[in-house]
């Protein structure tokens, strides 16, 4: 019963975030024809977006089950999430950075 409660629970706070993701890449590809190279770039970038938000959503989910099973220590556990976070920010660091480079790419 927990883990269904964490699975909704998890999903009201990402779901908007993955909407906004989505209708971004939906209309990035819709528009790729007008400047392939921007718009290529906001495709990666919200594909990474959705990739980092899923990682995020099933670890919020089920590592902490996972580690509550395994028997680790509790020291091990801020480890484990202190890398993860680590993992979660550079995602999100490169995504940025590919829409700031399709805000700003020149035009030809």
């Amino acid at each position: 019963m927990s883990e269904t409660y964490s699975v909704f629970s998890n999903l009201i706070w990402y779901a908007p975030l993955f909407i906004i993701w989505a209708i971004a890449l939906i209309l990035a590809f819709g528009k790729r024809s007008e400047n392939p190279g921007r718009y290529n770039l906001i495709i990666i970038a919200m594909l990474l977006f959705l990739f980092n938000g899923f990682l995020g959503f099933i670890s919020n989910v089920f590592l902490p089950v996972f580690l509550m099973r395994s028997g680790m220590g509790y020291q091990s556990y801020g480890w484990i999430f202190t890398v993860k976070g680590a993992v979660s920010t550079i995602f999100s660091a490169i995504g940025w950075a590919l829409i700031l480079m399709a805000l700003f790419k020149k035009e030809k």
